[in-house]
């Protein structure tokens, strides 16, 4: 049977359709966003003042816990790995607290080898302390 529509080598040519199709559905699309970014509305919850500034954030103190269990901030040994009371270490956040007006905030950094629970224990030395802001990289 021979065809009009196709080549003797079963190409049928550019397909207009689905074209049509994909730029109807990008055009929908747009148009939405466009009305959805237009109602954003910006609320302050009831009871808290209005703030036209923000606070200065300062930058996170990095806690580096190596393969050996030790515990590192800005490169100084605060807590062996054999230290399980650290001492050391609750000076130091006694100390931050103490000169520090704002609450800082604190980011883990373990190696793979790092045992689970001293990574915890460093957790509840913070907790301790009162610092809340504790997030891992």
């Amino acid at each position: 049977m021979n065809s009009s529509a196709s080549n003797e080598d079963g190409d049928h040519g550019f397909q207009i359709a689905p074209m049509v199709d994909i730029v109807f559905v990008l055009l929908l699309f747009f148009m939405t966003y466009k009305n959805v970014r237009e109602m954003h509305v910006e609320a302050t919850p009831a009871g808290h003042p209005q703030r036209t500034e923000f606070a200065a954030v300062s930058p996170p103190i990095f806690i580096d816990i190596n393969g050996n269990d030790d515990v590192l901030i800005n490169g100084r040994v605060v807590a062996t790995g054999t230290d399980h009371g650290f001492d050391d270490l609750r000076r130091w956040l006694a100390g931050i607290r103490n000169t520090s007006s704002t609450d800082e905030s604190f980011v883990i950094r373990a190696q793979d080898t790092t045992h689970h629970e001293r990574v915890v224990r460093v957790l509840g030395v913070l907790k301790k302390a009162g610092y809340k802001k504790v997030s891992f990289a």
